[in-house]
């Protein structure tokens, strides 16, 4: 189960303090506590919220290091300690509520977050501290790095020490404090250009910690303070598992990764994947789409000359666009466990945007291709989270992008207006004035589950001679009534299209001209779109002059028809009355001269889904005694 995390507030001696908190998923009796970095795009944030804690037992609390606006490593405001002495409060207040102590807590933090966890642990003797990449030396940080906003939020700028006393801050609280029955855990790397030297923090460590481990990290793959978590992600995973069931494992002085490029051998390369590429976004307009990938090959560190999409379909439809290079933020951090080379260079845009009215309505799978020494290298594109984007602002057709996680990712093109019609059209709710309209009704197709929000999209069209115009619609939950008298168990439950918010639409908010149109409702699955001429509505000087309401569509499959409808059609309705058309059917087959092998793979079909294996022996049986009369 998982549970959405939403920001909350406390106040505590007169100090905001704003936090996020999951409980344990297991009979775990811990808590993690978690002390945030600065932020990628602003100085705030919450580390290790997203899918990296999910699978993570204990009870996890966030405590967001913002203050005035102002980030300072949970501690003071110009020297003054009331927002440390605020924290540690709000901490014992979520222990005293968990049921827990300090032997039941570990302080987890990277980079800024890192330093304040291993403030908070030692001084306050929590078992267990993880403290990866910390700034020690930390006047010595906000001076050289220029974090002005933190450095003039902590300093008391009327006196001249603030850089030593902040040097000092960490050494001054291990020297006054006894810690020797916590678990500390310092992760660090020779590379970090956020701290001198760590050596004389380990010494000291060392001499009063009998339970310190130090993990130093050496790799290739490691070029940059903010790499060092990143590399040791699933290693500080392992340390927080265990510590939920009361395990503090020790590590004494161990290095991972590698100073030196790993020989592959070319029977590991063949089996390894060769080239891969990855959606990474999309930027969208009424104009164009434009697509950011990011491709390299695991073993090959030779730059691919040329690069281009391709979208292909299977009805044979064609587009090849070129890519170019481009720098993506932060992609080093995503990818660079696969790669021994910069894999920055391996992002690609395109070099002109796609105009979704110009591309054919089908289904097209992207490829990237890639020339490679001389050679040109084909792969799928994958998305690494599930993806469903509509693109609906182009007026003229619907475009969407979609995939499932660690899947190929497709772009779907439709026309916005079908020939197809629903089997059942109601409306059910109306409303209309000289201003406004508000529309709500059951769209029902057969074969097309809508049992859930994101399973099906509606629309309302708007067309005449000139112009045409699309809203999206939202959907709602049509009552058990209802569901019963269609014949559905749940399939349909949210078959029933509605205004966002059930809001009123106004004609002056969509640009509706002067002029008559016609309303549709259309329907939009993955690869089709269903649509029903509605009403006709006609605007004056903006205003609503007229609204002409079409008849609506009855059930149109309340009787079976093997011809025209599928046996998806047929799932829905009554067994009984299908097994019996299907009998008539086999029974009239000496009657008919003509096998008509679409029909019986439908009937086939049908009959193994519901897997009825009588009625099948005889449909086969008598289509075998069929075709051989007819031969003869």
């Amino acid at each position: 189960m998982e549970i959405d995390l939403v920001e909350k507030k406390a106040v505590v001696n007169s100090i905001e303090i704003k936090y996020m908190f999951k409980p344990a998923t297991l009979d775990t009796d811990h808590l993690i506590i978690i002390f945030s970095g600065y932020g990628l795009n602003s100085l705030f944030t919450y580390d290790w919220s997203g899918d990296s804690q999910k699978d993570i037992p204990s009870n996890i609390l966030w405590i967001k290091d913002e203050f005035d606006e102002c980030p300072c490593y949970y501690l003071c405001k110009h020297r003054n300690f009331i927002i440390e002495d605020s924290i540690i409060k709000f901490i014992k207040q979520w222990l005293h509520t968990l049921s827990l102590t300090n032997n039941d807590v570990t302080l987890l933090g990277a980079s800024k977050g890192a330093t304040s966890a291993l403030y908070y642990g030692i001084k306050y003797g929590f078992k267990n501290i993880i403290s990866s990449a910390p700034q020690i030396d930390l006047g010595n940080f906000l001076e050289r790095i220029h974090k002005v906003v933190t450095r003039n939020y902590m300093y008391d700028l009327s006196k001249n020490d603030n850089i030593e006393f902040f040097n000092r801050i960490i050494y001054k609280i291990i020297n006054e404090n006894n810690f020797v029955e916590s678990n500390i855990y310092l992760i660090y790397s020779d590379i970090d250009e956020y701290q001198e030297s760590y050596s004389e923090i380990i010494d000291i460590l060392k001499k009063k910690c009998p339970n310190f481990s130090c993990i130093k990290v050496d790799s290739l793959l490691v070029k940059y303070h903010n790499q060092i978590t990143d590399y040791s992600a699933r290693l500080i995973k392992s340390i927080l598992f265990q510590n939920a069931f009361k395990i503090s494992p020790r590590f004494d002085n161990i290095i991972i990764g590698s100073s030196t490029i790993p020989t592959i051998s070319k029977e590991l390369c063949a089996m390894q994947k060769v080239h891969e590429c990855y959606y990474e976004k999309i930027v969208y307009n009424e104009k164009s789409l434009q697509i950011f990938f990011s491709s390299f090959c695991r073993f090959n560190n030779t730059v691919a000359s040329d690069a281009w999409l391709e979208l292909e379909s299977n009805t044979g439809q064609y587009y090849k666009f070129k890519l170019v290079n481009v720098t993506i933020d932060r992609i080093n951090k995503k990818y660079f466990l696969y790669k021994h080379f910069d894999v920055a260079d391996f992002c690609y845009k395109l070099e002109k945007g796609i105009e979704i009215d110009k591309i054919s309505p089908s289904l097209y799978d992207f490829s990237i291709t890639k020339t490679i020494n001389n050679k040109n290298v084909k792969t799928k594109v994958v998305s690494l989270h599930k993806i469903s984007i509509i693109l609906n602002k182009d007026k003229k057709t619907f475009g969407k992008i979609i995939a499932q996680k660690n899947e190929n990712i497709k772009l779907c093109i439709s026309n916005s207006i079908s020939e197809v019609e629903p089997d059942i059209f109601k409306i059910t709710y109306r409303y209309f004035d000289r201003n406004s309209f508000l529309y709500e009704g059951l769209f029902i197709k057969y074969g097309l589950l809508c049992d859930n929000y994101s399973d099906l999209d509606f629309y309302m069209i708007f067309k005449n001679n000139e112009f045409i115009s699309q809203i999206r619609l939202g959907k709602l939950t049509i009552d058990k009534s209802l569901l019963k008298r269609i014949n559905s168990h749940g399939q349909f439950s949210k078959s029933s299209f509605s205004s966002i918010g059930r809001k009123k639409i106004f004609p002056k908010e969509i640009s509706l001209k002067d002029g008559t149109y016609e309303i549709y409702i259309s329907m939009i699955n993955l690869t089709y779109v269903y649509s029903y001429k509605m009403a006709k509505i006609t605007i004056e000087n903006t205003y609503i002059s007229n609204i002409y309401e079409y008849p609506e569509k009855e059930d149109s499959i309340s009787s079976i028809n093997l011809e025209s409808q599928s046996y998806n059609d047929w799932l829905h309705r009554d067994k009984n009355q299908v097994c019996l058309k299907i009998l008539e059917y086999i029974n009239d087959l000496d009657n008919n001269k003509e096998f008509d092998f679409v029909k019986y793979t439908k009937i086939k079909d049908y009959l193994t889904m519901i897997n009825n294996t009588t009625l099948l022996n005889f449909l086969n049986t008598t289509i075998n005694s069929h075709i051989l009369k007819v031969v003869i």
